[in-house]
């Protein structure tokens, strides 16, 4: 993640809002991301944690579509599911 964030800020600077998985890797992931982008709205989605099924996590961004640009932090194999 640091090796991303040092070859892609602009990439990381374009996100508006991020949702991390409650499990402290993904948030420990996400802390990364909100170092190089503090003004971002962060958020806890807990259908991002491995224990839900996959498609809870597609329903829920069903849910949230918007116009920002958003970025999720979770676990594989859970998202590559979804």
């Amino acid at each position: 993640t640091q090796q991303m964030l040092r070859n892609f800020p602009d990439l990381f600077a374009q996100i508006q809002v991020l949702y991390t998985s409650p499990l402290l890797r993904a948030i420990q992931t996400a802390e990364l991301v909100l170092e190089q982008n503090s003004a971002l709205d962060f958020e806890f989605l807990p259908e991002l944690d491995k224990l839900f099924p996959p498609h809870d996590f597609v329903d829920h961004l069903r849910s949230i579509a918007s116009q920002k640009t958003m970025a999720f932090v979770g676990h594989d194999p859970h998202l590559s599911r979804s």
